[in-house]
């Protein structure tokens, strides 16, 4: 029985999309998913027992306390929010939205501290190509002295555009 809860744990765990680190509650880094492996290009066994902050996936040092921090802040009992940035192989960086909380398996085991995080990076991409869209259109606007409205019938409101107004 208790092999097969491990299998479907193991299956779930490595067959998940989103990035997931299990790590002791002194911080000490016990496996992480297959997806964050593929983009680590690492097997876990690589960073085993090493403290989860002071692995060198962590884009920056800001990255590294961040996640520190988060630690100190789940021993609390608290999910602990948190948006970092990991370096895969070829100095690929990705974003992270992550959570950290603290899981308890039983009386009789410690409790696992579980980072599980979604890749925001095409997202925040994504958002930065629509600004630089939107700054484009308003300078195209100002020169050619030219705008735009919108004009919501039901609610009776009038959007106007800078130069229009």
């Amino acid at each position: 029985m208790v092999r097969e809860h491990e299998a479907k744990f193991k299956k779930l765990f490595n067959t998940s999309h989103q990035c997931i680190m299990l790590a002791n509650g002194q911080g000490d880094l016990l496996e992480f998913n297959n997806t964050l492996g593929q983009f680590l290009r690492d097997e876990a066994t690589s960073f085993a027992g090493q403290k989860i902050w002071e692995c060198d996936f962590w884009a920056t040092e800001m990255d590294r306390q961040l996640v520190q921090v988060a630690f100190s802040e789940v021993a609390l009992g608290k999910n602990v929010p948190v948006v970092v940035s990991i370096t895969g192989k070829k100095s690929k960086t990705r974003v992270l939205d992550m959570t950290v909380s603290l899981v308890s398996l039983g009386e009789d085991q410690s409790p696992l501290v579980v980072l599980e995080g979604k890749d925001i990076t095409s997202i925040l991409k994504a958002n930065e190509a629509l600004l630089e869209s939107e700054l484009r259109l308003k300078s195209a606007q100002k020169i050619a002295h030219l705008g735009n409205w919108e004009w919501d019938i039901l609610s009776n409101e009038l959007l106007w555009s800078d130069e229009i107004y």
